[in-house]
């Protein structure tokens, strides 16, 4: 798991199932469902799992090769997806409380695992 910030307490939980995990995001809405993707034992070693903290009312989003599976809340406190090493992606997190419009990254999976990003001009939401 590839932490890049603080996340306002919440970690993904991953949790050992037959034949894999499941990875469960949290959400900060009162009435919301915890969101979760299964990951099969032989993947581990292809993907890893980012998670981005932020603080809005518009869900950040993540689009690109890299991408096996996200989750954002509406309420906006975490961006969770699973990469897919040697993959690309794009990914975009509301201004603070949702002013401004927001930052954009591009970046890439490392087969290491690591990841190289760089912050792109500011802009719109990507669509996902």
């Amino acid at each position: 798991m590839v932490d890049t910030d603080f996340a306002w307490g919440h970690r993904p939980a991953i949790v050992p199932v037959m034949g894999g995990v499941e990875i469960h995001a949290a959400c900060r809405a009162s009435a919301a469902r915890v969101a979760s993707t299964f990951l099969r034992e032989e993947d581990f070693s292809r993907v890893v799992v980012l998670r981005r903290g932020y603080n809005a009312m518009t869900a950040a989003t993540i689009v690109g090769s890299a991408v096996v599976w996200s989750y954002a809340d509406h309420h906006g406190m975490e961006l969770v997806a699973v990469l897919r090493r040697g993959g690309e992606f794009e990914m975009w997190l509301p201004g603070h409380h949702g002013h401004g419009p927001g930052a954009r990254w591009r970046g890439v999976v490392r087969e290491d695992g690591s990841i190289d990003w760089r912050r792109l001009p500011s802009g719109p939401a990507l669509s996902v």
